[in-house]
This record gives structure tokens, sequence and C-alpha cells, in this order.
């Protein structure tokens, strides 16, 4: 996804700045997520309860990283998403099938397909901002791109505070 997103300034921060991608204060997290037309999300990960033939993202994604998203919006009381190489945006109460694509075999039309379907739902949950949580950065940027291309807005954040 290098030559989609264009990088190379200083800092990661700079390079999301360049892409209308605003960077939150660890103090702003817990009152955007709080906004009714914001949705948290975090991207799938290879780690999937592999044992299921369809889940909901909690039993679907499983690794670190995502647990640690949902018990954090779930214990705040939050509807969330994660950003999916298959179904685009896979939300906290769906049952999906299993599968296994990494974002790297992806082509832009899939791409855009992707943020197609995840603009659809995000306009079906009444949502029209991200609330993003990923680690690094750097390993973030097809799930920035699918993003970027729903023309919606999009907040980022590494660190998920207690209230």
């Amino acid at each position: 996804m290098g030559s989609v997103m264009r990088l190379g300034f200083k800092t990661w921060r700079e390079d999301l700045s360049r892409y209308k991608i605003r960077v939150l204060n660890e103090h702003d997290v817990i009152s955007k997520a709080r906004e009714s037309k914001v949705l948290p999300v975090c991207n799938c990960s290879a780690t999937k309860g592999k044992e299921l033939e369809s889940a909901v993202p909690r039993d679907f994604y499983v690794s670190a990283h995502n647990r640690r998203f949902y018990s954090w919006c779930e214990g705040l009381g939050l509807k969330y998403g994660v950003l999916s190489d298959l179904y685009g945006l896979h939300l906290w109460n769906e049952k999906e099938k299993f599968y296994d694509i990494h974002p790297s075999t992806l082509t832009r039309q899939q791409y855009r397909k992707l943020a197609s379907k995840i603009y659809f739902k995000m306009e079906l949950v009444g949502c029209n901002e991200f609330l993003y949580y990923g680690i690094p950065p750097v390993m973030c940027r097809p799930y920035f791109y699918m993003m970027i291309v729903t023309g919606l807005s999009i907040c980022y954040t590494t660190k998920l505070p207690k209230e």
C-alpha cells in the first residue's frame, strides 16, 4: 500500500495529517468515542477463531490487540466495528463466516469495493466518523486507505485510556 498512501514526512503524525487523519491525544479518546456519529473501529487480525463457522467480531478476531479493543468498547457500552479484508466492516453484532485474506493481496479495485461496503454499513448504523485504534501506525496503512476511500472523517489513537 506504500504506492497508494504517499508517505515520507519526518513523523507518522505528519503522514497521517496529510490525509486529514486526526491523531487524538489520549485525554480526547473517550469523549470522541461517545459522540453519537462516531464508530470505534480496529483492524482484523491474522489470529482468528478458526474452529467457528461464523462468529461476531469478539469471537472471530482474537488477537490480544483486538481483545483489548472489545473489552474497552464493551466496558464503555459502545458499539464498534472491525475493518475486514473481506467484509469491509464487521459490526459488533454481526455473525460472519471465517476467511483468511491478507491485505497485501488486495488490489486497488478490491479496496474500493471494501470502502463501498464500509460506507454502507457506517450509514446503516448512523455514523459518519471513525475512531480507529491501531498499532503500530505503519502496519495500519491498508486500513487507513480503506477508510480514506470512504470519504468519511477519521480519528486515530494508539491508546485506549481508562475513564
